[in-house]
């Protein structure tokens, strides 16, 4: 008897050895914290909108319901949303919403919604939107940001607790599967720490941060190149004032900078050296023959940039000594929030630095974005891109979008310097993490899986 139990016990081991353990199955993990670092504060600002408001888009809220008469167009509300204090989601509480930004004035809702003259509800409950020519893109409109509900209904809440946001109940999907979403102040800290740390699980990274990650790869993280969220630093130059009112000075100025050079000194080389917004391409202006200014002339130029954008200042700064090796005198001038636009509108107004990171796909809203910031973005160059505005398809928009850029650019007005790459760095346990353009971040669906 004892030897017939040593036998069945050594049948059921290996029986079981070879079989083996059922595999584990990927389950989510019930909520769960996510530490998010953005790569600036100007990204860690449009993340927490694109987190926790309720985005207008025809795959979010609205749909189109097609168009009624005198250019209207009709959309209809997809599920039952609410505001946090309960209030349903409907055209009403929509155009007040609008209404309230186009009071403040100091958005893109401005010029998104510059030709509208009827915003209403109709008979059936669906948002009117009328303007005075026809209009069809207003899919691509209702992406911009600038027209999202500034009040929620968004996926996260934020807490008592200086960037940290806890999960919102949604009305019609349920509530997010993470509880807690954590935004880490970008620049503290080495984007490969703070993943060792555990500090960290979803990042944003560029230039010099990016450099410990993809020269020594971990292979516990997952690496994605994000081209839709790089950034094209470029030059804005006045029309009006001494020296950039000649359009061959502003060519010489274009033609003066080593993009190649501050590509490599400021970004670890990751990215290139642009002559437009849009990808390829070289310069469209003509570059003077000789220094259009006198030996003995010391133009003194200002130069305006975003105090708030570590890449911005850096930039300047190199622009600054390179500049004065070319016999000019450059004077910085950190701007902050709208004062790069009041900066823009003013008759002494000589130079900017601009950066272009449109939170649209489409490419004439693209533009208007990036020009809308400016004070005086050329009149027929803007005239232009609001006509493109009659357009619906996408081959003819681009093109128009290429023709204003063009107008820009022969005239050196707008001048391009260096596009920096953005790559996505996520930890492989997370999972539904969805990118749009730039800013824009999905995260109601996402979730640990284990």
């Amino acid at each position: 008897m004892p030897r017939l139990l040593v036998i069945l016990l050594v049948s059921w081991v290996y029986v079981g050895c070879a079989t083996g353990p059922a595999p584990p199955q990927t389950l989510p993990r019930s909520g769960g914290r996510l530490g998010l670092l953005p790569s600036s504060p100007a990204q860690a600002s449009a993340i927490r909108d694109a987190v926790t408001w309720g985005r207008l888009a025809p795959d979010g809220l609205l749909q189109s319901a097609g168009e009624g008469r005198e250019n209207c167009a009709l959309f209809r509300f997809v599920g039952r949303k609410q505001f946090p204090d309960g209030r349903a989601v409907d055209a009403e509480s929509v155009i007040a919403e609008w209404e309230a930004t186009l009071d403040r004035g100091d958005g893109p809702a401005d010029w998104l919604l510059a030709h509208v003259t009827i915003l209403d509800e109709d008979a059936d409950g669906r948002l009117r939107i009328c303007t005075e020519t026809r209009s069809p893109d207003w899919s691509a409109r209702l992406s911009h940001p600038g027209l999202w509900l500034q009040s929620g209904p968004g996926s996260f809440l934020p807490t008592d607790e200086t960037g940290v946001w806890t999960a919102a109940p949604l009305s019609d999907d349920g509530r997010p599967r993470l509880d807690v979403v954590e935004i880490v102040e970008p620049g503290l800290s080495d984007p490969a720490l703070l993943f060792e740390l555990g500090t960290v699980d979803l990042a944003f990274i560029s230039g010099r941060d990016a450099g410990a990650l993809l020269e020594n790869p971990d292979s516990t993280l997952r690496v994605e190149r994000l081209p839709q969220w790089d950034t094209v630093y470029a030059l804005w130059l006045g029309a009006r004032a001494r020296w950039v009112n000649d359009p061959r000075f502003r060519a010489w100025v274009a033609g003066a900078v080593d993009r190649d050079a501050m590509l490599s000194l400021q970004f670890d080389g990751r990215g290139d050296s642009v002559f437009r917004l849009t990808p390829g391409g070289g310069p469209e202006w003509i570059e003077p023959p000789m220094r259009p200014f006198s030996a003995g002339s010391v133009p003194r130029l200002d130069l305006v940039f975003d105090s708030a954008d570590a890449d911005a200042a850096s930039i300047a700064a190199r622009l600054k000594a390179v500049l004065e090796q070319k016999g000019l005198s450059i004077r910085l001038e950190p701007a902050s929030g709208d004062r790069l636009r009041e900066a823009t509108l003013e008759n002494g107004f000589q130079m900017a630095l601009v950066a272009h990171r449109p939170p649209v796909t489409d490419p004439v809203l693209a533009l208007q974005h990036t020009l809308w910031a400016l004070g005086n973005p050329m009149a027929e160059v803007w005239d232009s891109l609001e006509r493109a505005a009659w357009w619906e398809e996408e081959e003819r928009r681009r093109s128009a979008a290429l023709f204003a850029e063009d107008t820009l650019l022969r005239q050196a007005r707008l001048v391009p310097l260096v596009r920096v790459h953005t790559w996505l760095v996520v930890r492989p346990e997370l999972e539904g993490v969805v990118t749009g353009p730039w800013g824009v971040l999905r995260l109601e669906r996402a979730r640990w899986v284990q």
